[in-house]
């Protein structure tokens, strides 16, 4: 309708998120609600906020620049005591690096993404093992592009359980 909102807590997931974090779920499947790249999970406030008491499923919201997206899940809003922090969760596959089939364009968006990974490891998983493979993908998708634009790339674990106090990452 003719309702308009300010979000500044949305962002773009990977359809596992719900696997990966625990969420309350109120309306709608986990296992689907991110698969379609027009899809987005909102939290209870959000849904609320546009659509009242009725059930939102189904139901479209829009950009601001006249794209549409499906509402396919609702979550329940998310604890304070969190550093998640997002009332809206869109599918990653509707951005032009997770759809495209050219490994340039693969390649130099790796240098301008800003995201946030989480990864299941095992119990007492060897730390240096991933850092072989971090070093690994750097080399195999991303020295190439770096040596030309005079760029290098990290990346490095840190345990959930220490974000909020131990955290020394920006943001």
């Amino acid at each position: 309708g003719d309702k308009s909102f300010y979000w500044k807590n949305i962002y773009d997931a990977d359809a596992n998120v719900f696997d990966v974090f625990t969420h309350d779920i109120i309306y709608g499947d986990p296992k689907t609600a991110l698969d379609d790249p027009s899809s987005v999970a909102v939290s209870e406030s959000f849904a609320q906020k546009y659509f009242g008491n009725k059930i939102p499923i189904g139901e479209t919201i829009s950009n601001d620049v006249g794209k549409s997206f499906k509402i396919t899940l609702v979550f329940a809003d998310l604890p304070d005591n969190s550093h998640l922090k997002y009332d809206a969760l869109f599918s990653i596959k509707k951005n032009e690096w997770a759809n495209t089939d050219n490994v340039t364009v693969r390649n130099q968006l790796l240098y301008s993404m800003a995201v946030y990974t989480y990864i299941l490891l095992p119990e007492g998983y060897n730390d240096q093992a991933f850092k072989n493979i971090s070093d690994s993908f750097f080399t195999k998708h991303m020295a190439e592009v770096g040596n030309f634009i005079n760029a290098t790339w990290r990346c490095w674990l840190q345990p959930l359980a220490d974000i909020h106090f131990q955290s020394e990452v920006a943001y």
